[in-house]
């Protein structure tokens, strides 16, 4: 977590995703989650302290998406003045089919 405005911080949530600022003046903040892999909704908030605690600063985690791979191969069939035959070997089935 990344505290920036008034003054600039960072701290490292517990496993339940508690975290704490501490030691911070009045002002507007901006608190911004990161993890690498994951992409966090919303992706900052604005926090306004004056005088006082401010609780309720939640944010929604998510793996981050993959890209999609796709490979693809072209080809196209070139105007030939000879004629090609392709011959198989003979095979057979045990099944009989």
């Amino acid at each position: 977590m990344t505290l920036s405005g008034a003054a600039s911080a960072s701290t490292t949530a517990d496993a339940s995703g508690n975290y704490t600022f501490t030691g911070l003046a009045n002002g507007g903040y901006t608190v911004t989650p990161s993890k690498a892999g994951f992409v966090f909704t919303p992706a900052s908030q604005p926090v306004t302290v004056n005088s006082a605690n401010v609780s309720g600063i939640n944010f929604t985690i998510q793996t981050a998406p993959t890209g999609l791979a796709i490979d693809v191969n072209l080809s196209v069939d070139q105007p030939s003045t000879s004629t090609t035959t392709v011959t198989s070997p003979t095979f057979s089935t045990a099944a009989g089919k």
